[in-house]
């Protein structure tokens, strides 16, 4: 069974208790309803309101916790870029510009 985007934006979308968060949302149930296939469906369809409103918070939760998490936390910068940018730091502070955006664009072949 596929996903309906139409029945997820009556229970979850614009006029939902979620307003435009109710499209992420979709986009996650989709997800996790694709891997499941149609025996996710019909366990949804046996859902109790409340156990439902569980479904979608744990996956607004997971989620929340995916996007807003620090994919870099616990890592460490190579000695080479720490020195890089501490330089960059100090020459910011003492009032240096460094290579204007456009430049750096025109080197890379890039629109600006």
């Amino acid at each position: 069974m596929g996903y309906t985007p139409s029945a997820i934006e009556m229970h979850l979308g614009e006029r939902g208790p979620w307003g435009a968060c109710g499209w992420a949302l979709a986009a996650a149930m989709q997800a996790s309803w694709s891997r499941g296939g149609s025996n996710r469906m019909k366990a949804l369809a046996r859902m109790t309101v409340d156990e439902f409103r569980e479904v979608v918070e744990d996956a607004v939760e997971r989620k929340l916790t995916e996007m807003l998490s620090d994919p870099d936390k616990g890592r460490s910068l190579r000695a080479t870029v720490e020195r890089r940018l501490r330089r960059s730091l100090q020459a910011s502070r003492r009032g240096e510009r460094g290579v204007p955006a456009r430049q750096v664009a025109k080197r890379y072949g890039l629109k600006w």
